[in-house]
């Protein structure tokens, strides 16, 4: 029997890679709330935690944006639901719920290096122009959006929760 697992949660932000391996990040479990990355090898049937801490309601490391490094970590969070895996093994993560504060931060992890990348994020959200592309734009924070890609390797994302309760329905 494996030792090495994370203990039963729900709310977590999951991904499957290249190599048919199952990954696990974040959720709520009766400790608390987490930011650690685990890896489920499907062959062998174990499990191997790759990132984060061992700390719940960790506040994380948000670098410097757009710099990878092996040292960022997102802040432990739970109903980051809106999840997409990219090329070359780089899975994305937007949004979540730290168990105080909503979150509007669109994070990547990079399997082969292991190195998060905060990509976006501020709390000061930004609509725009309708069908209009800027690098201001910036969604509300938010829980539970659902999120994919089209065949083009665009992300999309819809809906979710507010802080003040508010549920969206706007289309990123």
């Amino acid at each position: 029997y494996p030792i090495n697992i994370p203990d039963g949660r729900t709310c977590w932000a999951k991904w499957k890679d290249s190599n048919d391996n199952f990954w696990l990040f974040g959720g709520i479990s009766n400790i608390g709330v987490w930011n650690d990355m685990w890896q489920f090898n499907p062959s062998t049937n174990n499990w191997t935690w790759m990132s984060g801490t061992s700390i719940p309601q960790d506040s994380g490391i948000s670098g410097t944006q757009c710099v990878p490094s092996i040292n960022n970590i997102p802040s432990s969070r739970m109903n980051n639901s809106a999840c997409w895996t990219m090329g070359c093994n780089n899975f994305v993560n937007y949004n979540g719920y730290t168990g105080f504060a909503y979150q509007n931060d669109m994070w990547n992890f990079n399997v082969n290096t292991l190195e998060w990348t905060r990509m976006s994020g501020n709390y000061n959200p930004s609509y725009g122009t309708k069908l209009i592309s800027n690098t201001t734009n910036t969604p509300k924070a938010r829980r539970e959006c659902l999120g994919w890609s089209d065949n083009s390797g665009n992300l999309w994302m819809w809906g979710g929760e507010t802080s003040l309760g508010w549920m969206l329905n706007d289309m990123w």
